[in-house]
């Protein structure tokens, strides 16, 4: 008696195949139902101290007491880099735990200092909020760029006249 063996390999080809295909799909992390427990920035701005150190404040809703911490992105530019679609590399990352940054909780604000190791005249910076549950995304402020000492000097300047 005669066996052939294109049925087992049949059997096997089929086996892996199936196999194959239950691994395609949609191939990101999913997101919780429940947005609840989630916050989002709603406004965020960073002004240049005259001591060169950041002042940063942002304006979060929904629930803020999720916030556990704070962390400020920061990328130092010269003249060379200051172009407007270079991609965002941050040199500098500093912490804040959330204690240390509600500036007025009733109306979810953070407020920052932060005093960059490297001076530059202008810098790209972002917000990076962090959930308590870590199944949620980051909130992230948009990357913006710091004002040149120019254009705050305008912004001052009326406050300056006796």
């Amino acid at each position: 008696m005669k066996h052939s063996i294109f049925p087992i390999s049949y059997g096997a080809t089929l086996l892996i195949m199936a196999l194959a295909l239950a691994g395609c799909g949609k191939k990101s992390m999913p997101l919780p139902d429940d947005r609840r427990d989630q916050f989002t920035w709603t406004s965020s701005s960073v002004q240049v101290t005259l001591n060169g150190c950041l002042s940063a404040y942002g304006t979060l809703s929904g629930n803020v007491a999720n916030l556990t911490e704070v962390i400020f992105e920061l990328q130092p530019l010269s003249g060379a880099d200051a172009c407007d679609n270079c991609p965002f590399t941050p040199a500098e990352r500093a912490e804040f735990p959330a204690n240390t940054l509600r500036g007025h909780p009733e109306v979810n604000t953070v407020r920052l200092t932060y005093c960059p190791r490297e001076q530059a005249p202008l810098y790209l910076w972002r917000m990076v909020g962090i959930n308590i549950h870590k199944r949620f995304p980051y909130a992230l402020t948009p990357i913006r760029k710091t004002e040149t000492k120019e254009e705050q000097e305008i912004y001052y300047a009326p406050f300056l006249i006796p």
